[in-house]
């Protein structure tokens, strides 16, 4: 069986570490399930390192262990801002997950249902 890589976006990571944050709790819950699933070794959880590296080694090493570090290059961000379509982080994100083959993406934003690749949405209830 082929692992299943998920990214795990800015907005979803900040929603997760926010406990204000109005998805909050919608991310805790997909982030639950897909720490089960990355510890029963059918999934693997990445994130880009423009993010992960915003936030210190403990919530690294603590909360966000078992995201792997996706590492974005100069030659990523080159082809990302060649995008005119979507706006910047989006472009990036589009880039690395066909430059990566990540088929999942764990989001608080509907932006990705228009692409081809499995969303995994946690949204406010209200929202």
């Amino acid at each position: 069986m082929k692992l299943r890589s998920v990214l795990l976006d800015r907005g979803f990571i900040t929603a997760l570490l926010d406990p204000a944050d109005r998805a909050h709790t919608a991310s805790l819950g997909v982030y639950g399930a897909l720490v089960e699933s990355y510890q029963a070794g059918e999934d693997r959880l990445v994130a880009l390192s423009t993010v992960l590296s915003q936030y210190p080694n403990g919530v690294r090493k603590g909360a966000l262990a078992p995201v792997a570090t996706t590492w974005v290059s100069r030659r990523h961000l080159a082809v990302a801002t060649s995008i005119d379509s979507v706006r910047p982080e989006l472009a990036l994100t589009l880039v690395m997950l066909r430059r990566e083959g990540i088929g999942a993406i764990a989001t608080t934003l509907h932006d990705f249902e228009r692409f081809d690749v499995e969303v995994l949405l946690a949204t406010a209830v209200n929202s």
